[in-house]
């Protein structure tokens, strides 16, 4: 139960993004405000501004959000333009808070400094920026290229497979495009992110996973391995894997792998697989893929007969 305080504030909060201060000086009780975000009845779809949590995300509602904070002659740009066109780009840890408005500037205009606000200078032109929603926004590809030089690179890797999964981008054209910035920060990084980027990967931590076995220098793993029956009809589909060992890998996220009724179904289905078709499949944990131990490196190296190309992780 809220109080009446809350209550009455609710009523007359909008149902579109607002900043708390515009609420504050309209009338609106500080006070009831800070019971509804306590009662969970308004979340930040951006760090800044509210609505009320009953409203559904949509692209028309972030850019709303977007709007109300975004400085004049500034792009969303990096993470932001990501959320705005649909792809998470926060890191593990991060995915429960609002995201941070990040936005750019061409270099020779003036930085802009405001709290909660990233704001960077770039070489940003027209053909960079896209409106969504009447909020001025770097374009999918430019996007892609940012976050694969600024995002770690498992986090890199993700974003790009989740933005060619939905068609966002061509990887082929982003080959072309990346030579652009030759020779500045992080491109190397993003020519490699770019090059080893599928849309078949199905989540972050496919993504994740894959990126380990080329960090380690192992073969290219297949993806999505399809097993069938005698008919050619698909029953199981691994993750990654190779058919020359039948040995694969599939990443268990915590969503629909943590529990013990979840490991022991888990654990069922992958004797099945053994059992109706000869292969080993190992599940990988969140824990073992961002950590830093070395051991997955060293049990896929048991498995292809290969020692790890390198001796620590890099990410």
């Amino acid at each position: 139960m809220i109080s009446a305080l809350a209550s009455a504030t609710l009523d007359a909060v909008p149902r579109v993004p607002f900043r708390r201060a515009d609420l504050v000086a309209a009338g609106v009780s500080p006070g009831g405000l800070r019971e509804l975000l306590a009662a969970g009845l308004l979340r930040q779809p951006l760090r800044g501004v509210l609505l009320p949590s009953d409203v559904p995300d949509t692209v028309a509602l972030r850019a709303a959000a977007a709007r109300l904070v975004l400085p004049g002659e500034a792009a969303v740009c990096r993470g932001t333009a990501a959320w705005l066109i649909g792809v998470d780009a926060r890191p593990p840890g991060e995915h429960l808070r609002p995201p941070p408005l990040e936005c750019c500037v061409p270099a020779d205009r003036s930085l802009v400094r405001r709290e909660g606000l990233r704001c960077y200078l770039t070489d940003l032109g027209p053909v960079d920026v896209v409106e969504i929603d009447g909020v001025p926004c770097t374009t999918p590809a430019r996007t892609a290229i940012d976050l694969a030089r600024w995002l770690m690179p498992g986090m890199g890797l993700a974003v790009l497979d989740a933005m060619a999964r939905r068609e966002l981008i061509v990887p082929d054209d982003l080959r072309a495009l990346v030579e652009r910035w030759r020779g500045e920060r992080f491109v190397e990084q993003a020519r490699r992110l770019i090059g080893l980027c599928d849309p078949r990967a199905e989540s972050y931590g496919e993504s994740w996973l894959r990126l380990r076995f080329h960090d380690a220098g192992f073969p290219a793993p297949e993806l999505q391995i399809s097993l069938t029956d005698e008919s050619g009809r698909e029953l199981r589909r691994l993750d990654l894997g190779y058919r020359t060992y039948r040995y694969g890998w599939e990443y268990d996220g915590e969503e629909f792998h943590l529990g013990a009724a979840a490991e022991t179904a888990d654990r069922r289905r992958r004797e099945g697989i053994d059992r109706r078709w000869g292969w080993t499949v190992v599940g990988v944990g969140k824990n073992l893929v961002l950590g830093p131990s070395m051991a997955l490196e060293y049990a896929i190296g048991e498995v292809v007969g290969m020692e790890p190309q390198l001796r620590r992780r890099l990410w």
